[in-house]
This record gives structure tokens, sequence and C-alpha cells, in this order.
């Protein structure tokens, strides 16, 4: 996202995807969020990466009990291993802004 400046100049203002640099590989949050959804038993996922580490955390709502060894195992098979999460947060639903 941008805008133009009144000496013609264009001004960036930020990303408004959520396009993530992980490892020195760019990264749809998306794309990791919709493979998580392939898991059974959940609901609703969302991700997010800690600018410290580079670790990705995945927050979710399900009908299961929190799996993380399995889900992981599972998502090392359809996901680079930057991509996979390093861990889960079971919620009992998803904030909203």
């Amino acid at each position: 996202m941008g805008r133009m400046t009144a000496d013609g100049d264009f001004e960036f203002l930020g990303r408004i995807d959520t396009q993530v640099k992980i490892h020195g590989h760019r990264v749809e949050l998306e794309s990791i969020e919709a493979q998580i959804m392939e898991l059974p038993g959940l609901r609703l996922t969302a991700v997010c990466v800690n600018p410290k580490n580079s670790k990705i955390t995945a927050f979710v709502v399900a009908d299961v009990e929190k799996d993380d060894k399995a889900w992981i195992a599972r998502l090392e098979t359809v996901l680079p291993h930057y991509c996979v999460p390093a861990g889960f947060v079971q919620l009992e639903d998803m904030p909203r802004p």
C-alpha cells in the first residue's frame, strides 16, 4: 500500500497482505492456515510469526484434543520445514476485532 506525495513521490505505507519473510523465504500466512485447516477436527486457525526468532505459532479452535506431534508430523509432509508451526495454542473461540 502506498500513496503519492504532494511533490509526486511515492510513499510506501506497508503491506496489505499477510506475506512475511521467514529465513529468507517469502511466505503467505494464508497458505499455512489453509494446510492447517486440512487437519481433522479443526474449525478455525490463525498463524503468526515471532519476529525475534521467526518461529510460527498456530492458534486453533478445534473439536478435537490438541495433538502437536501428530499435527506437526502431518504438516511436515505438505509444507516446507520453515512453514511448519513450532507449536499450537488451542482456543475455545477465535478473538474477533
